[in-house]
């Protein structure tokens, strides 16, 4: 966990990009709410350009070390927490990290927990042992292992909404289209001050 993960002036410009991603993700054409950069693209929005820091300054590692950074946006009322599953689930092809950016201090926390699958299992142990929790704060950041099973829950019944960016880090694995692209604006731009 890492608090101050990006400048405020990003934070900003990243916050103020979820209301508008979250609405384009319900009216571009291809009805796509997951985006995805590769390796060598320019960024283009403030989640992408935060995307690229995150991974520099708090991975410690080159974005050019992964193929693509898969990222999407959350706007919803606290009180709809988040099942537990694992990300990106094409023949258990998961991301190397994944990594929670929260954008407000709203909600019930993220809880990771010790649980695996593979061909063989859903989920391995089958009760977890460990988990580790979360609380949204703006601009803290949560990374972990991207095959851990995780959720968010939901702590009371406001409506108030969290707002985050979630981003998972792929070694090798390009997550297909159509769940994934690279977003084309034509039809609803622009979508951020920083983008085209």
């Amino acid at each position: 966990v890492f608090e101050n993960a990006l400048s405020q002036e990003l934070l900003q410009a990243c916050r103020d990009a979820v209301d508008d991603f979250c609405c384009w993700g319900l009216r571009n054409p291809s009805l796509m709410n997951t985006f995805w950069l590769s390796r060598g693209m320019e960024p283009r929005t403030a989640p992408e350009i935060a995307g690229r820091a995150l991974c520099r300054h708090i991975l410690g590692r080159d974005p050019n070390d992964f193929v693509g950074i898969k990222w999407w946006c959350k706007n919803q009322p606290a009180a709809l927490g988040a099942h537990f599953h694992y990300d990106c689930n094409f023949q258990l092809h998961r991301p190397s990290y994944a990594l929670v950016l929260y954008l407000s201090d709203v909600g019930g926390p993220t809880l990771i927990l010790d649980q695996y699958a593979d061909s063989e299992d859903f989920r391995w142990p089958e009760i977890p042992q460990l988990g580790h929790l979360v609380m949204p704060k703006s601009n803290r950041c949560a990374i972990f292992p991207g095959e851990l099973r995780h959720g968010m829950l939901a702590i009371d019944k406001g409506k108030v909404p969290r707002y985050a960016l979630l981003f998972n880090f792929f070694d090798t694995f390009e997550v297909p289209p159509p769940h994934c692209q690279a977003p084309d604006f034509r039809s609803y731009a622009p979508v951020s001050a920083w983008s085209p």
